[in-house]
């Protein structure tokens, strides 16, 4: 019992302190202060260039950029083959790089064909003054189709 006396006395001595009692008014008065989300301005446009790079450049040598996306995004378009059989053959232009035929399909669009272009089932072999000649392949055995000008 003697020895828990003197643990009392000294406990008591720190409840009853004047200083910790200060230090608890300080901590209670002590309030958070309010703020209104409305009032808080942040400016993105300081913070995007302070932390985002400003670009980069790559030098392609031959080679993809590896920070192109390709989600959405389409590497290369194939071209579209276009269906002959549909089309009607208007007229043939001569030039210094070869000959080309004008088709016109049921809606009025116009389409340039030159030799070598790819069709739906070929290619076109070759454009001479007065015909089109288109080589297709079906079950594997090419067929030559020809496209003729009428003439009125």
């Amino acid at each position: 019992m003697k020895k828990f006396i003197p643990l009392i006395i000294l406990f008591s001595f720190f409840y009853n302190c004047p200083k910790a009692e200060k230090g608890k008014e300080a901590v209670a008065k002590f309030e958070i202060p309010k703020i209104n989300p409305e009032d808080i301005k942040i400016d993105t446009a300081a913070i995007k260039d302070t932390f985002m790079p400003k670009g980069y450049s790559y030098q392609v040598l031959e080679r993809s950029d590896p920070l192109k996306p390709l989600v959405g995004i389409t590497v290369k378009e194939e071209q579209k083959e276009i269906d002959l059989s549909t089309l009607k053959l208007v007229g043939i232009l001569r030039g210094a790089k070869g000959n080309a035929a004008l088709f016109e399909g049921s809606d009025g669009r116009a389409y340039f064909i030159r030799q070598g272009d790819k069709v739906r089932g070929g290619y076109v072999k070759d454009i001479n003054a007065r015909e089109v000649i288109v080589e297709i392949t079906t079950y594997g055995k090419p067929i030559e189709v020809r496209y003729s000008l009428k003439s009125e």
